[in-house]
This record gives C-alpha cells, structure tokens and sequence, in this order.
C-alpha cells in the first residue's frame, strides 16, 4: 500500500537547504562582527586576510574576504535552485558540516 503525501512532520528538503544557506549568511555576519570587535589581546589566524590587511587595511580585508565568500554562497545558492532539487541531498549534507563546523568557529571567537 503506498500512501500519498508528505508526512508533515518532516520539512522538505529544499525548505532544509534554504535555511541553511540563510544561517550560512548569519555566520558570515557574525563572523565579521567578532573578527572587528575582538579586543587586543586577540589576532587574527586567516593569512589572507592578515597578507590583504597589510595592503587595504585590516577592517577592508576582512570585509573583502568576507564578501568573496557570501558571493561564493550567493553562486552555490543559485546553482541549487537552478538544479530543481536533484541534488537536494548532497546539499542538505554539505551544507550542514560547514554551517556546524563554521558555527564553532566563530563562537569561539565570541567566547575567547
């Protein structure tokens, strides 16, 4: 017997997928705020952004690098939607390692 319809306690994918590109997107914004009102005793680790800081400026660095970086998202995002779902798995998969391993990341900078 095969029953038709979602089973409403399990949200769809693709519902799954667009929350976490917008929690990506939250990230990067806090990202950039602990990075620029850290305190003195802490540095920065990203070479990039230390190596482009030394050019630009540090505040512009980190927002450079931090805007390549939601652009990259603003690619992946468009890609998902443009493949219709096929590939909703692979990015529900993906896309949850980085947004916890991201998430760690940057509240260690707010708890250090």
């Amino acid at each position: 017997m095969i029953i038709e319809g979602r089973t409403p306690f399990i949200p769809p994918a693709r519902l799954i997928v667009f929350v976490l590109f917008l929690l990506l997107v939250c990230i990067q914004i806090l990202d950039v705020h602990s990075t620029l009102t850290a305190s003195a005793a802490h540095y920065e680790t990203n070479k990039s952004i230390i190596w482009l800081g030394n050019w630009i400026g540090f505040t512009a660095a980190v927002l450079t690098i931090k805007a390549a970086s939601t652009l990259v998202l603003v690619i992946l995002f468009r890609i998902w939607f443009l493949s219709n779902g096929t590939h909703d798995r692979e990015f529900v998969f993906s896309l949850t390692l980085i947004t916890v391993f991201y998430g760690f990341i940057v509240s260690n900078n707010y708890l250090s």
